[in-house]
C-alpha cells in the first residue's frame, strides 16, 4: 500500500487529500515532521560521478544519511522503532525521502567517489 500511495504522489507531482489520509493512516505520527522536511527543502541526494549514492537531510542542528532502496536511516528514531521495537517500518527522514523523490523535491549534491565511500563508511558505523 505504501508503494501505492508513493506511486499516485509521484503521477500527480502533488500531495491530493487522499494520499496524505493514506499515509497518515499506514506512517502515523511521523506524517508531519516528514512533510515538514519536504517543506524545507532538506534533502539532498549526495551522489558520485560514478552513480552511487545516498541522501541526505540537512538542517542547521542535524544532518541525516538515509538510503533509499535499503529502507535504512541511521537516526535514533530508525533504530528504536523499526530496528529494536519492530512497531514501524521508517522514520520521519526516510518518509521524507520518498515523498521528496516522487515531488522531484531533492536537491543534488555531486560529489567525487572517494567523498560519496568516506559517506557511505560513517552512516554505516
Amino acid at each position: 500500500m505504501f508503494k501505492e500511495v508513493i506511486a499516485e504522489i509521484r503521477g500527480a507531482k502533488d500531495l491530493t487529500p487522499e494520499s496524505i489520509k493514506t499515509l497518515q493512516l499506514i506512517c502515523g505520527s511521523i506524517l508531519c515532521p516528514a512533510l515538514d522536511i519536504v517543506d524545507k527543502d532538506a534533502i539532498w541526494k549526495v551522489k558520485s560521478s560514478q552513480g552511487r549514492s545516498v541522501f541526505q537531510i540537512r538542517s542547521e542542528h542535524e544532518q541525516y544519511t538515509c538510503f533509499k532502496r535499503e529502507m535504512y536511516c541511521h537516526c535514533r528514531g530508525f533504530s528504536d522503532t523499526v530496528i529494536n521495537k519492530r512497531t514501524g517500518f521508517l522514520c520521519k527522514h526516510l518518509l521524507a525521502v520518498f515523498v521528496a523523490c516522487a515531488l522531484d523535491k531533492v536537491q543534488v549534491d555531486v560529489r567525487e567517489p572517494e567523498f560519496v565511500e568516506k559517506l557511505l563508511q560513517f552512516s554505516i558505523t
